[in-house]
């Protein structure tokens, strides 16, 4: 879609930001003129090669003209440029509409890995116990490495009544394990609402796929608008449609840009590009507490909302970080029902974060209740969803209750780390600081954890890493945070992250381990106002035997003249 297309009418061309995938037919005739017309000899040699030479004379042309397409696509290497066949198409159509025939996830590339985004509320998926952050290893028996994600998608989907088994790795799971799940007829309730405590609204958005998401959004907001304080729940929503993220972020915000879209050329575009005197009446007024939801199953489209609503203040982000999806896909129909998506542009946060493959930190980082932390029977509940099993607790949403409830002066009140606002560069003052600061300090952690850890709630608990945190907010306690800023953004400035793992355990509970002390130090950085470059982390992982959990973390800071440095 050119840019001049883009609009948020009804009839715009869809504009895909899921993290996952739904699931090009031109002719052998007309690709070969294609071919000439570019001086694809060498294309054209192979495959009048193939058609007279190959040992089945029998070969289908339509097979050989999607595997064309299939591998040219393969050379951007970008996951989310995919060719659809009619079939995979159509279920994508299918779902724009709310209804298809599967087990109900969304899945995507991480890596190499294909990835559960997320189960949908309520799906076989669901009650068989996926969860977001699952690798799917195998589809009946066939590996899904190297698996086109459409191809993985028409193999998952399927009749209403059949089987389809799922080989799954996971995270502090040993050994891959099987899964049978039954499929069903998929129906999305897209909106979900009920009232809590404390005169407290909750609004579940749990896609923004359907074209009329933004309008039940609408009917929620206006039937809470006598709630106090508002949690709006995007955990586990891989994305949708680009205009029902910024039609949904005008109900709440009412100047700026939602969202910053980056084209090819590097060319902006802000989101929406009305003045604020042309916007409608926020629905959700400013003056009332909001609270967003958020954890690995946030994508794309949840990640231009709650991103926005962060950048502006608007709203306090609770939960683990994002996904991190940053670019938007252009989908069109082809001749004979086959579809293909483009990734044509990128987009960036209200405030200008490019969150791709990084995702959003929220502002108060809480882990979700641990699997093994269910009683004995509710674990092996199968085919009842996880929040409704005996003895399940939704601490993310009891935290951002208990967040309102201090913001209500019924409870406690929670600090919120303070975070530097975006200046405008002509207002910023400069620091006096030396361009050389010769007085650095390295801190140096090494944590132990249990085997097969991976959980972020533990390092809570790791005395040495608090330890070592403490020491370093101590001597950074009188920097402002414009010298915090200057300190972090010098070149040698280094953030170290060494885990390892035994072999028993594998690399990828040994990655895990890395990138959650990664969230906690980046946390930690936040705290101080100031979100850390996620580039100044590096992260090193190994496996052998004898690692025994362990983590080291290493900083070397560029302290010096910082502290006695003065503004202009």
């Amino acid at each position: 879609m050119g840019r001049g297309a883009r609009s948020f009418g009804r009839t715009a061309l869809i504009v895909g930001l899921m993290a996952g995938s739904f699931g090009v037919g031109m002719g052998v005739a007309p690709l070969k003129v294609v071919a000439q017309t570019r001086n694809f000899s060498t294309f054209l040699q192979v495959y009048d090669l193939v058609r007279g030479e190959f040992l089945d004379p029998h070969l289908s042309d339509t097979k050989l003209e999607y595997g064309a397409i299939r591998g040219m696509l393969a050379t951007l290497h970008d996951p989310y440029t995919r060719f659809m066949d009619p079939k995979a198409f159509k279920g994508m159509q299918d779902e724009r509409h709310g209804e298809f025939s599967g087990i109900g996830i969304e899945i995507g590339m991480r890596g190499n890995d294909l990835t559960v985004i997320a189960p949908l509320p309520d799906t076989p998926a669901s009650r068989a116990g996926l969860r977001a952050g699952d690798d799917i290893l195998a589809v009946d028996g066939k590996p899904t490495r190297d698996m086109a994600i459409e191809e993985a998608v028409t193999r998952i989907r399927g009749r209403k009544g059949t089987k389809v088994d799922l080989l799954i790795g996971r995270n502090g799971v040993t050994k891959p394990f099987s899964v049978s799940i039954t499929r069903g007829e998929i129906v999305t309730k897209d909106v979900t609402t009920k009232a809590l405590p404390d005169d407290i609204g909750y609004i579940r958005l749990s896609s923004f796929m359907n074209e009329n998401a933004d309008q039940e959004i609408h009917k929620a907001l206006l039937a809470m608008h006598n709630k106090k304080a508002l949690i709006l729940d995007l955990r586990g929503n891989p994305g949708g449609l680009l205009p029902n993220a910024v039609n949904i972020g005008m109900m709440f915000i009412n100047h700026g840009p939602i969202v910053q879209i980056v084209d090819r050329e590097g060319d902006r575009e802000l989101l929406p590009d009305s003045s604020p005197g042309d916007r409608a009446k926020l629905v959700w007024p400013k003056s009332k507490p909001l609270v967003v939801l958020v954890d690995g199953g946030s994508a794309s489209a949840s990640e231009i909302l709650s991103g926005a609503l962060q950048d502006t203040h608007v709203g306090v982000l609770i939960g683990t970080r994002t996904f991190g999806k940053g670019l938007v896909q252009t989908v069109h129909s082809l001749d004979g029902g086959a579809g293909v998506a483009i990734t044509t542009d990128k987009y960036l946060t209200a405030g200008g974060h490019d969150i791709n493959k990084v995702g959003i930190v929220p502002n108060i980082i809480v882990q979700p209740m641990p699997f093994d932390a269910l009683p004995k029977a509710s674990q092996h509940m199968d085919g009842i969803p996880l929040d409704q099993r005996p003895g399940y607790k939704d601490t993310q949403l009891q935290m951002g209750i208990k967040y309102l409830e201090g913001r209500l002066g019924d409870g406690p009140k929670i600090a919120i780390p303070p975070r530097i606002q975006a200046l405008d560069a002509s207002k910023k003052t400069p620091l006096n600081l030396s361009l050389s600061l010769p007085n650095t300090i390295n801190f140096d952690v090494a944590m132990h954890f249990k085997k097969g850890h991976t959980e972020l709630a533990d390092l809570l608990r790791a005395d040495p890493l608090d330890s070592t945190l403490g020491d370093l907010g101590n001597k950074l306690r009188d920097a402002s945070p414009d010298q915090v800023d200057a300190i972090i953004h010098r070149r040698d400035f280094a953030i170290e992250i060494d885990s390892a793992a035994s072999k028993a355990d594998g690399a990828r509970v040994a990655r895990a381990r890395a990138m959650h002390v990664a969230d906690y130090v980046r946390g930690f950085f936040l705290s101080l106002g100031e979100s850390l470059d996620p580039r100044k982390i590096v992260v090193k992982t190994h496996v052998k035997n004898g690692a025994d959990g362990q983590a080291e973390l290493r900083i070397h800071l560029p302290y010096g003249e910082v502290l006695n440095s003065s503004d202009n």
